[in-house]
């Protein structure tokens, strides 16, 4: 079994900041970050997404 030094729960909002800022630390570089979420399609969506007007910092790694 895969071994992981953090764990986020959740894609949504606060999930990915709080990705972002690990990301982004020098200190925590290395370390590996799994992050888990539900995966619900949303068929019709009832908020305005950044990332459907410009890929943004997370393109290369999103995956749909």
């Amino acid at each position: 079994m895969k071994k992981y030094d953090c764990v986020v729960v959740g894609a949504g909002a606060a999930g990915l900041q709080l990705l972002w800022r690990l990301l982004d630390s020098e200190k925590l570089r290395d370390w590996e970050i799994l992050v888990v979420d539900s995966g619900e399609a949303v068929r019709r969506p009832k908020t305005w997404s950044f990332w459907a007007e410009s890929p943004g910092p997370w393109a290369e790694i999103a995956v749909s």
